[in-house]
């Protein structure tokens, strides 16, 4: 198992996982920018933007608000 902060990719068992890339695909298909996904309580734009570019992950709390925004899983944003 190898974590990785730098682009946010993540190997366990052999399966690269890219949240960044995940997230930001799922706030696009929503058809949210990063504003519109930041006027949401708890949420900030420089927050989105680092998390899209790889350069960390949230916390569960704001995970778990992101997915509630996005009508996502969890999971779907660790997918290979």
């Amino acid at each position: 198992m190898v974590r990785g902060f730098g682009r946010a990719l993540f190997i366990y068992g052999g399966k690269h996982i890219s949240f960044a890339e995940n997230f930001k695909a799922a706030r696009k298909n929503r058809g949210m920018t990063q504003k519109e996904l930041a006027e949401r309580p708890d949420i900030d734009r420089s927050s989105i933007a680092k998390y899209e570019n790889g350069n960390g992950l949230p916390h569960a709390k704001t995970l778990h608000k992101i997915c509630e925004i996005l009508d996502i899983t969890i999971d779907s944003l660790f997918k290979e």
